[in-house]
């Protein structure tokens, strides 16, 4: 089994039904982020888990990078993988 891990905009932290839909330039306005700079909070996801002894894959998945190269948003999201979640890599 595996969990699909992305961040999306801080507003939307607890979720939206204001996903962005077909014709919206994600690279002007991006919904996605690299993990730990926008609004899902993965710390509770991953509490909950370990909590219920979990054993799986979980997948970073990065649509847009407007502001940076794709390699510093994987990197981005690589170090709170390892720093914030203690996870490792």
């Amino acid at each position: 089994m595996e969990f699909n891990l992305k961040d999306a905009k801080p507003e939307d932290r607890g979720g939206t039904k204001n996903v962005p839909g077909k014709g919206v330039d994600e690279i002007k306005d991006p919904y996605f982020f690299p993990l730990g700079t926008g609004g899902v909070d993965f710390l509770a996801l991953k509490a909950h888990l370990d909590s219920i002894q979990w054993k799986g894959f979980l997948v970073v998945e990065l649509d847009t990078s407007p502001w940076r190269p794709p390699i510093e948003s994987a990197r981005m999201s690589a170090d709170y993988l390892r720093n914030t979640m203690k996870i490792l890599l």
